[in-house]
């Protein structure tokens, strides 16, 4: 018998009991949709504030000169403010701004609404542009006075799956 024999096997039982002691049988997925969508556990990495970044803009279709988008970029962050995907439902809506001589008018008024469900994450993904790491969402058909007189204000929502809701406004000048 080979006097080594019992000192490997001393050597080699521990090695394998701390090997096996960090595997799990059956691995839990821990993002959104897995064990935090269901409640217990809250996904740390997920969407904590949102901001409609400065790259948003009011374009002409190339398609269609006649026709006004607006290109929105918006961002997102984890609670350490790193950007973040997630996935939830973007709300856009385009208010246009009161004349300052209109009294009670002069408040800004919403114009339009474009809501895009992004709770699929292959969805939320495809939206994702990971060079400039924001959403990139075109809105159809702003109006032609969105171009004319006071620039108008893009307000952005998003409400994640548990229900929080996320806000961030820009104006488009």
């Amino acid at each position: 018998m080979n006097p080594r024999a019992p000192l490997r096997s001393a050597t080699l039982l521990p090695v394998l009991a701390l090997a096996l002691a960090g595997c799990d049988a059956s691995p839990q997925r821990a993002g959104p949709g897995g064990p935090a969508a269901r409640g217990a556990y809250e996904w740390p990495f997920g969407a904590a504030r949102i901001e409609v970044h400065p790259l948003t803009r009011l374009v002409r279709d190339p398609a269609s000169p006649g026709i006004i988008q607006i290109e929105a970029h918006v961002e997102m962050f984890d609670r350490w403010g790193h950007g973040a995907k997630d996935v939830g439902v973007l709300r856009f809506e385009l208010y246009r701004a009161g004349r300052p001589d209109a009294g009670a008018e002069a408040e800004p008024r919403q114009q339009l609404v474009w809501t895009l469900d992004l709770t699929d994450p292959r969805q939320s993904s495809a939206r994702f542009d990971p060079i400039t790491r924001t959403y990139v969402v075109p809105l159809d058909e702003a109006p032609d006075w969105s171009l004319e007189g006071a620039p108008p204000t893009l307000l952005v929502q998003f409400t994640t799956p548990d229900g929080r809701r996320l806000t961030a406004t820009r104006r488009l000048d």
